[in-house]
């Protein structure tokens, strides 16, 4: 086991992949919810071994048992085939920044360190580099700012792009990442650059897009995810917004 959290535990799998076993409601491409299993989660430690079968999945040691043929299938949202304007997706950024700021109290904007001003090809992988592994935890702030600039520019590449190889982008940031951050961070970026990311994210970003989700719904959940991830997360969305109305 990689970590714990008061919400479930990260699992170090043998490939490069961490999975998170979660009692919260919120789904992702690496999450597993275990519904009725919390009793069991707190008696889960770090470094205790985990079993893999073809269809369970056990922690013995702290009695954790989840059956896997038992599961159900979780199926991303799609991206919005008629994304909003520039203009209306920055008014809609500014009403969610202002209301996450509000239930958080944290700040979520675009520091001058953090300023990508217009930044394309070698530079922009540069810059977005240097924020790698900056900060504490698992995923370190700096790489959720990351994890929302990539999100963004691949999921509405047309509305959010400014211009060059945005998967020669996406390759540099990753490997660089591998090098640089946790895994799990490092999993969480690889998955921005398919478009694809904890839901709360995706939401926020098909909100800032024209989605039609309640503002004050949107800013609960992306709020709660991690101590200030989802603040981070939003201000990377919001660099790359300012990347692309700069050009």
């Amino acid at each position: 086991m990689l970590g714990k959290t008061s919400q479930g535990i990260y699992l170090s799998t043998p490939s490069r992949w961490v999975v998170f076993c979660s009692r919260e409601r919120f789904c992702s491409p690496l999450t597993m919810i275990v519904d009725g299993k919390g009793r069991e989660l707190e008696q889960v430690a770090v470094g205790m071994e985990v079993q893999l079968e073809a269809n369970k999945l056990s922690i013995p040691e702290a009695g954790f048992v989840l059956r896997l043929e038992e599961s159900l299938e979780w199926i991303p949202r799609k991206p919005l085939e008629q994304p909003s304007a520039i203009a209306d997706c920055i008014e809609r950024l500014d009403s969610l920044r202002r209301t996450v700021q509000s239930l958080t109290g944290s700040v979520v904007d675009i520091p001058e360190e953090r300023n990508l001003g217009k930044q394309v090809g070698e530079r922009l992988e540069e810059a977005l580099s240097q924020h790698l592994g900056a900060g504490q935890g698992l995923t370190p702030s700096g790489d959720d700012f990351v994890t929302g600039f990539l999100l963004a520019v691949n999921r509405y590449e047309e509305s959010f792009w400014l211009e060059g190889d945005l998967g020669g982008l996406n390759r540099q940031v990753v490997v660089s990442a591998y090098q640089k951050t946790t895994r799990l961070s490092a999993n969480l970026i690889e998955m921005a650059t398919w478009g694809e990311s904890d839901e709360r994210l995706v939401k926020a970003i098909d909100y800032i897009q024209g989605a039609d989700f309640p503002l004050e719904e949107i800013a609960v959940d992306l709020s709660g995810w991690g101590y200030s991830s989802g603040a981070a997360g939003l201000a990377g969305m919001a660099a790359a917004i300012r990347n692309r109305n700069s050009g």
